[in-house]
């Protein structure tokens, strides 16, 4: 068997961050992911639904 990576050895997985740099990560994916949407419903004239309206409006 494999001995773990370093960063996985110290509990911070694969890239090396801590969990709370994980989830603002993460957070930051989904607050650009609904700015794209956004963007993509104006252009195809859709409505876009108020939960990724106030979700793209997020200061991350």
């Amino acid at each position: 068997m494999c001995e773990p990576h370093r960063s996985e050895a110290n509990g911070q997985g694969r890239r090396g961050r801590t969990p709370e740099q994980q989830a603002r990560a993460e957070r930051r994916v989904k607050v650009e992911a609904a700015k794209l949407r956004e963007t993509l419903d104006r252009r195809l004239g859709r409505e876009t639904p108020a939960w990724v309206i106030k979700l793209a409006r997020e200061k991350v």
